[in-house]
């Protein structure tokens, strides 16, 4: 099934100049906007087929965060971290998860630092 018809309303997150994603418990990526396909430059179908936890410097803060907020430990959470940027070097982001429509998917918005 194809991320638009799975999670209704998602191209809105189009028209958002914040990178966001959709990703499962385990961080893998259902669906992501063109900020976030935009800024590191890889396509849309290629993020969906990556995991989350590899687009940071560093993936613990991230997965922690990811597993509580799927977890309902916590309704939104949010961090600092670096976004690996393929060949433009890391980009500072504020990180923020939170909770979906689905239960399956929460969702990771990315806001970068300046």
């Amino acid at each position: 099934m194809s991320p638009e018809r799975a999670f209704p309303g998602l191209a809105a997150f189009d028209q958002l100049a914040t990178m966001v994603a959709l990703v499962d418990a385990h961080g893998h990526c259902h669906a992501a906007n063109s900020a976030l396909e935009n800024t590191l430059g890889v396509s849309r179908r290629s993020l969906q087929r990556s995991n989350v936890f590899d687009w940071l410097a560093d993936p613990t803060a991230l997965r922690d965060n990811v597993e509580m907020v799927a977890g309902n430990q916590v309704a939104t959470s949010r961090f600092d971290a670096q976004l690996h940027r393929p060949p433009g070097g890391d980009l500072p982001v504020h990180v923020i998860v939170s909770q979906s429509d689905t239960a399956e998917c929460v969702l990771v918005e990315m806001i970068e630092i300046e």
